[in-house]
Parts: structure tokens; C-alpha cells; sequence
């Protein structure tokens, strides 16, 4: 029972860890788009754009925000829903060792 218990939490907790640092580097690369759009703004003001190829840059950097939100949007609800499996997962835990007691005291 402990070693199942065990294997399953350890398998739930590694893939928690894989969603949160997939979660931080995308955090990460919001924030560099972020500092894209403020070079491309400095560089259109600074007219060494053209209007042109600052639009370009500007909705393929747009293009880019939009994935990686849907992509955060995502990874914060398989979170939730993890963490929601987590807790029924303790309470079944739980059950299962009182209904193992049980039996124990019944022999």
C-alpha cells in the first residue's frame, strides 16, 4: 500500500515539477517579448524602422504573446485540476488506511 501510494505521489510530483518549470520559462520568455516590443518601439521612434518593419516585427511578436498566454492559460489549469487529483488522492489515502486498520483489528 505505502510503496503504491508512494510511486503514484512521486509520479504526480515530477510531473508537477515539469509543468512549473515549463510555467517559469514561459514567464521568462513573456518577459523578454516584453522588452522586444519596448527595442522595436525605441527603434521605430528613433526612425531606424520603417513603419512597415515595425509592423511586421510587431505582429509576429504579438503573434508570439498571444501562443505563450494560451500556453499559460493551459498550464495553470492542468495545475488546478493536479491539484485538485492530489487532494482526492490524500483522501482516498486516508481511507484506505482505515479501512486497512480495520481489518487488521478484525483478525
Amino acid at each position: 500500500m505505502g510503496t503504491l501510494c508512494d510511486a503514484v505521489k512521486g509520479n504526480v510530483g515530477q510531473e508537477q515539477s515539469a509543468l512549473s518549470k515549463e510555467l517559469h520559462k514561459l514567464k521568462k520568455q513573456q518577459e523578454q517579448l516584453e522588452k522586444n516590443v519596448q527595442g522595436l518601439i525605441t527603434l521605430f521612434s528613433n526612425q531606424a524602422l520603417t513603419l512597415d518593419a515595425f509592423t511586421v516585427q510587431n505582429h509576429r511578436i504579438l503573434a508570439e504573446q498571444e501562443a505563450l498566454a494560451k500556453r499559460k492559460v493551459e498550464l495553470d489549469s492542468i495545475l488546478e485540476a493536479q491539484k485538485d487529483t492530489e487532494e482526492q488522492f490524500r483522501v482516498f489515502q486516508k481511507q484506505t488506511r482505515y479501512l486497512l486498520n480495520l481489518i487488521l483489528m478484525m483478525r
